[in-house]
């Protein structure tokens, strides 16, 4: 994965308050993003979700994981039944 850096004239004092780093995802965070974009799934699912991506990614974003729900933005069950292929195309 490259790293971008951003010009030292976008992030000089008064365009920048805060500098927050949002790392890699846990298999909490994961849990927690897939019952709020699946409201109607169970907390047992998310957990499933949460170790079916950690088991086959081992690190992934939070932008990848709400890129993937897009893919299924009608269907928590099939966000599940796929999670194993979350970064199928990494």
């Amino acid at each position: 994965m490259s790293l971008c850096r951003l010009d030292a004239a976008l992030i000089r004092p008064g365009r920048v308050d805060v500098k927050a780093k949002v790392d890699y995802c846990t298999a909490y965070q994961l849990q927690k993003m897939f019952e709020r974009f699946y409201p109607n799934e169970t907390q047992e699912h998310g957990k499933e979700f949460a170790e079916r991506v950690i088991a086959s990614a081992k690190t992934i974003s939070p932008a990848e994981v709400q890129g993937y729900f897009m893919l299924y933005k009608d269907s928590g069950h099939d966000a599940l039944a796929n999670s194993e292929n979350i970064l199928k195309d990494r």
